[in-house]
């Protein structure tokens, strides 16, 4: 490109600006996020009828303001796909991403005759929590429940919230069946008091784990284990209160 195509100021901006059939025109046909379609309509300049300045700046400017289009598109798709797989509150992975996990490591045990293990965690005394301090503060609880029970985790498992107080773990490789070590790991989460804008506070929760013993495990019925198990586990802490 020579000199005078270079220099293209604020006249040439706003002549191209001024001939709707040569600058680009983007509709938004569709935006639906959740299934991700997006579709647009682009008239791009006719060179051959402009001034050569004029005309690749208008270029310039479709290819710019479709490439802002789909990128706007494309960030719509991903939000409303995290969305739709992950809990607003905590971030983690919600009910459906959770159990579609635990279907796949399931399928996986089965093939190369591994342990998964499941787990279900419910925090204690979460209603008056909310009743004494408030949902705000019972927000921030669930929050630092879920975070505090990654960490304790390692980076391959899974912590999710499926939904009120209640999350569940999915460990898909265990070396073993016993599931005490794993249960005390996470009982150790909550030694220490939450930190929450209103200062410390003590919580504690009934956890509970089923792993796979048999070939057929099916999830539900590790699941309904797993409640079972934390039940339990809340009525010996009961006890021994």
């Amino acid at each position: 490109m020579g000199e005078q195509g270079l220099r293209v100021g604020k006249a040439a901006v706003l002549h191209a600006l001024a001939q709707p059939a040569y600058f680009a025109t983007v509709a938004f046909a569709a935006i639906a996020g959740a299934a991700g379609a997006f579709s647009a309509t682009v008239f791009f300049p006719d060179l051959a009828q402009m001034s050569r300045p004029y005309g690749l700046l208008a270029l310039a400017l479709a290819v710019l303001a479709l490439g802002m289009a789909c990128a706007a598109a494309c960030a719509a798709h991903l939000e409303a796909r995290f969305l739709a797989y992950h809990d607003s509150l905590t971030g983690l992975p919600n009910r459906t991403l959770f159990r579609e996990r635990a279907s796949h490591a399931l399928t996986v045990s089965r093939r190369r005759q591994s342990v998964v293990g499941v787990g279900m965690v419910d925090i204690n005394g979460f209603k008056q929590i909310n009743d004494s301090f408030g949902h705000a503060i019972g927000d921030e609880v669930l929050h630092e429940v879920g975070h505090r029970l990654e960490r304790v985790l390692r980076e391959a498992d899974t912590v999710a919230r499926l939904g009120g107080d209640e999350f569940g773990i999915l460990l898909e490789t265990m070396a073993d069946e016993v599931v005490e070590p794993v249960v005390e790991k996470l009982h150790q989460a909550f030694i220490e008091p939450l930190t929450l804008s209103t200062g410390p506070l003590a919580v504690d929760a009934g956890i509970g784990f089923a792993v796979t013993r048999a070939a057929g495990t099916d999830l539900d019925d590790l699941l309904r284990d797993a409640d079972l198990a934390m039940y339990a586990d809340k009525r010996g802490a009961l006890r021994r209160a």
